[in-house]
């Protein structure tokens, strides 16, 4: 069938471990109302940074919000993890979904 030539995060009919894994570390470091906000600014193509300290957490992260979409299909600039040397990237006059390591180039101050 077509949905078993897609991708595992592309398919909707199955959600495995790691994928339970990616939304549960998305609401754990998020409430309800900063889940919607994050959501609703993806959804309208907006520019979102995500910066969190831990690589591993913001990985997962940033992939719970690609699984939190569906049925919808992220398709602006998706980059989980941005290095530091490429940070002039967020100039970009584009919609983006883009996490940041603090520590890394990221401020705590001026989120997006």
């Amino acid at each position: 069938s077509f949905a078993g030539a897609l991708p595992p995060l592309l398919r909707q009919d199955t959600i495995d471990d790691h994928d339970a894994a990616c939304v549960a570390c998305l609401c754990h470091h998020l409430d309800v109302s900063s889940m919607m906000r994050l959501l609703a600014a993806v959804m309208l193509e907006r520019q979102v940074l995500i910066i969190c300290p831990r690589l591993g957490a913001l990985t997962e992260c940033m992939l719970g919000v690609l699984l939190l979409l569906r049925p919808f299909q992220y398709h602006s600039v998706f980059l989980p993890v941005l290095p530091r040397q490429l940070r002039q990237l967020l100039d970009a006059p584009v919609p983006f979904l883009v996490g940041m390591q603090r520590g890394r180039g990221a401020s705590k101050g001026g989120g997006r």
